[in-house]
């Protein structure tokens, strides 16, 4: 700065920050300095500016497999009755319950058609005769519907007939379908948030994107080179026969996977409403980005030690003269033959 006759020009002088004690156990600096000691062990918080939607999202994702998984005691192998009317009373209470956490806004005037929707399920247990049945289950599919389709709308019913229409034609044919899609992309995003202050879990996440990519891809090598050799299908099947499920355990899993679908179908709507009452940005769609080493490594390195094992059990038969293939009743020809085709299909693959 330009200097006046007359005046002393004094510099400001810098002070270096020095170390205080605090109560906390992270030393402080004076002047608004911190020092920070990163403990690579450790969780951190998610950010204070994380969306909240991906938080409740996540919330709800969750609530939908614990009454997926109870709706799995209540349904399988049973008739429709009383586990009808427990299922829908669990739905309803578990929607108001987020409701309420959640701090939206309550509109009862639609809400309250979660009483009867129970009340009606409960009566499926009544069955003196097919048509009151068939009118309960009407009657309980009904509330329910008024319940979580128009449970976040203020007028009633959206104020028109014609709007209560097209809101009910719009949910049965994308509802079910962009609801859980968007809630399963809130509920991801929220782990997006989530910062691990380790080199280590980033190489953790890798390893796992990979393994996710192999396993398909070896299911289906696995299967059609079991198929074109006894010997290596006796192998695959001796090594992972005890992970066959069970036939009753693929039918409760399927029946989970599928009440959870609709669960995150019902309660999307009912506690973030429809599509034109959300003010948040928008749903963040799913990112592939690109393969780094260590994913390719993995699933490249598992493609080529499946095709190391099956070229060494084919020695036996390179160097093992026609006894080998005569013990399997097989002629030359027959073996040259046999599993042509999955080979085909491994070699275009």
């Amino acid at each position: 700065m330009p200097l006046r006759r007359g005046v002393v020009y004094d510099p400001p002088r810098f002070q270096r920050p020095t170390l205080q004690q605090s109560s906390s156990t992270e030393p402080q600096l004076q002047g608004g300095y911190s020092m920070e000691i990163p403990n690579e062990a450790v969780l951190s918080q998610p950010p204070a500016d994380m969306p909240i939607r991906e938080r409740q999202s996540l919330l709800v994702a969750v609530n939908c497999l614990l009454i997926a998984v109870i709706g799995n005691f209540l349904f399988y192998d049973q008739r429709l009755g009383i586990n009808m009317g427990i299922y829908t009373t669990l739905l309803v209470v578990v929607g108001l319950a987020m409701l309420i956490a959640f701090e939206a806004a309550l509109y009862w005037k639609h809400l309250i058609f979660g009483l009867p929707a129970a009340v009606f399920a409960f009566f499926l247990a009544v069955r003196s005769s097919e048509m009151l049945a068939l009118m309960n289950l009407t009657l309980a599919v009904g509330s329910l519907f008024v319940f979580i389709r128009f449970g976040r709308i203020e007028r009633f019913l959206g104020g028109s007939l014609v709007y209560s229409i097209m809101a009910s034609i719009e949910s049965f044919m994308t509802g079910w379908i962009e609801g859980p899609l968007m809630l399963i992309g809130n509920s991801v995003g929220y782990f997006d948030h989530l910062h691990i202050n380790s080199a280590e879990m980033v190489r953790t996440k890798a390893v796992l994107r990979g393994l996710i990519l192999a396993l398909p891809i070896l299911i289906v090598f696995g299967i059609l080179l079991g198929s074109a050799d006894v010997v290596f299908g006796d192998l695959l099947e001796g090594v992972f026969g005890w992970l066959s499920p069970d036939a009753d355990l693929v039918v409760q899993l399927l029946l989970i996977a599928f009440l959870m679908w609709a669960n995150l179908s019902m309660l999307r709507l009912l506690i973030f409403g429809p599509p034109f009452l959300e003010k948040e940005v928008p749903d963040p769609k799913f990112n592939v980005g690109r393969l780094g080493m260590i994913e390719t490594g993995i699933l490249l390195g598992s493609v080529n030690l499946l095709f190391l094992v099956f070229v060494i059990l084919q020695a036996r038969y390179l160097f093992g003269g026609d006894s080998n293939i005569s013990v399997q009743g097989y002629t030359y020809a027959e073996y040259a033959r046999r599993g042509f085709n999955e080979m085909l299909a491994v070699s275009i693959t």
